[in-house]
Formats: structure tokens, sequence, C-alpha cells
């Protein structure tokens, strides 16, 4: 049913079936083979329908290593002894997130203005991976900043560099504490949850306007002033010209 799977627990993708028809009730087997070719688990039923849920752990109950695996199904008619001929195909186990790593900004580290976001996101059945914010040293809501997907793996350059992931505004965000979240997905439903800590201190003016940029002050009562107003990400001597 899933050529790739995560028998992990987490109740995503823990499982995989194999399913097949026979042209009529026989003894059947589905054998799983690691890639030294040692069988790990045997499934059999007799039936003229296959369904072999593999959970992938193996004949002691044991979680077997990620790898691939193939899976053979013989069938054998119980009144004839007549044998079908053995069909096979192969699956993945797959429980962890290759590559998941911010390299810059480092943990902990004071920011301010724009800041490249570098990092490593892959995995040998990559889906996607995706880049946040949260405000606070343990944010429960998450600001989405970029993401990227099918063959969007995130790889070191030919000189050993890690890609920017993303170029990180920060002007107008309030300071403070901030933490950075990178999630990769693989085909098998894992997620990595990669995060680093870091500090936001700007000095920036915003949102400025005048609340009348024609006005008229010649004490008739209409349009006499008009008014300066601004937002300054920290606070501060302030004094308009």
């Amino acid at each position: 049913s899933d050529t790739i799977f995560s028998p992990d627990g987490n109740g995503t993708e823990d499982t995989t079936t194999i399913t097949a028809d026979i042209t009529a009730v026989s003894d059947w087997m589905v054998e799983f083979k690691n890639s030294s070719n040692v069988i790990v688990k045997t499934i059999s039923a007799r039936a003229a329908v296959v369904s072999a849920p593999w959970n992938g752990r193996n004949a002691d109950n044991q979680q077997v290593p990620d790898g691939t695996y193939t899976w053979t199904i013989n069938a054998t008619d119980p009144n004839t002894q007549a044998q079908a001929t053995p069909v096979s195909g192969t699956i993945q186990v797959d429980t962890v997130i290759d590559t998941s790593e911010i390299r810059e900004p480092l943990s902990g580290a004071n920011l301010s203005a724009t800041i490249p976001i570098k990092g490593l996101a892959g995995d040998r059945n990559f889906s996607r991976w995706q880049l946040y914010f949260g405000q606070g040293t343990n944010p429960t809501n998450w600001t989405w900043l970029t993401w990227g997907g099918w063959g969007g793996v995130a790889v070191l350059d030919a000189f050993g560099n890690p890609p920017t992931l993303y170029n990180w505004n920060t002007a107008q965000l309030t300071n403070g504490p901030y933490v950075l979240m990178l999630q990769v997905e693989d085909q098998a439903g894992n997620f990595s949850n990669t995060r680093i800590p870091v500090t936001l201190y700007n000095i920036a003016i915003y949102n400025e306007r005048a609340s009348d940029t024609i006005f008229s002050p010649d004490g008739n009562g209409t349009e006499d002033t008009t008014t300066i107003t601004a937002d300054i990400t920290a606070v501060s001597d302030w004094m308009v010209e």
C-alpha cells in the first residue's frame, strides 16, 4: 500500500500492506528480506486474496533498521500442491530526516536589519522544507517565511558553503527574543523540528505619515494644523524637524 513507510509509532505511515489476488484458494506466504537477503518477517494465511500488513517489526517484534526490504509472495494450492510463480517487490523503511540544520545565524545571536538565514535540508525520500519564526522564547504561534519543494533540497555548494534559505528583514519587528524553526518533511511522513533562539534589536522608524500633507494655518479653524506620526521599534528620544 506504501512503498515508503515510517514504522516509528507516531500514527503517520506506520504500516504498509502487501496485497495480491490468487487464482485459487492457496496457502500463501509473504517473506520480507533485508539487504543481506535475510528473512526478517514472514506472514502467511490460506485464502484467494493476499493481505499482509507489516509494521516494520521482525519476528522478535523488534523494529527493523531503516533501509530497503524485498517482499516475496509464494502460493501453493493445498489440494494439488501446485505452486504459483513467486512475485516480489521492494519497500523502504524510513524513520528519520537525514539533514535539517540552520547554519546561520548562530544560536543566541543578536540580529538587526536584514539577515541571511542559511541551512541544510535533505532526505533520501525528500518532500519539502519550510522556514518559520516565532516571537518569544517558547513561541506558540509561528509566521511562515518560505519553503523549498520537490527537488528543492538545500545542500552544501562545491566550496562547502550552505545555501541562503531566506533573507529575513527584521527592521520593523518588535525587539526582543525570537525563535527560528526549520521543518523538513519526507515522503514517509517524517518531520524535523530544528529550532534556534535569536534576539532582535533594531532602531527603525516606520509607518510614518502626515495627517494632512496640505494644510492652512490661518487661524480660521479649518485645516490649521498637521500632525506627523510614526512608530519606532524601541523606546527612543525622538525629534521631528
